[in-house]
């Protein structure tokens, strides 16, 4: 199935650059659980940021990146887990275990990496490392627009970067 044009409108028009130039603000990340609870009530993906205080590429990420990607941002459910963070109990889905076990369960092998999990759960897709705002709102807008149902994300990429 093609990518429809409506979603190359709405990715265009979210585009990092694209809109007039507005405040960004910074995202606000909720624990996994309060993020969970919320995903689930308002049938919207969650993403997973996993971080470290140490992480330069988690901070340049949080400075310049997600800034430039709060239209989408918007869109999610955000969570945050603390991949140092290897004393906390934090509960989620019946199980107790810390937050770096929780980012290990997620597939997270360093910081920063990003989960992408629809409202029922289900794993849309993972990547570790830092992104700039382009590759980091292509990621986004896959998910949010819902190209992921129908379109590999490397045909994505390729059919809302043609002409860019």
């Amino acid at each position: 199935m093609r990518f429809v044009a409506p979603n190359i409108l709405l990715l265009l028009s979210l585009w990092p650059g694209s809109l007039q130039a507005q405040p960004a603000s910074a995202p606000s990340w909720a624990s996994l659980p309060q993020a969970w609870e919320a995903a689930q009530a308002a049938e919207r993906p969650l993403l997973l940021y996993i971080h470290a205080a140490w992480c330069g590429p988690c901070l340049q990420m949080e400075r310049d990146v997600f800034p430039e990607a709060a239209p989408l941002l918007r869109r999610f459910a955000l969570a945050k887990l603390d991949f140092d963070d290897h004393e906390t109990p934090l509960l989620f889905e019946g199980r107790t275990q810390s937050p770096f076990a929780w980012a290990r369960h997620f597939g997270a092998s360093a910081p920063p990496a990003f989960v992408l999990l629809d409202a029922d759960g289900i794993l849309l897709t993972r990547t570790t490392g830092a992104l700039d705002a382009r590759s980091f709102t292509l990621l986004l807008a896959y998910v949010a627009t819902g190209a992921h149902r129908h379109t590999p994300f490397e045909a994505y990429i390729r059919q809302t970067t043609q002409g860019h």
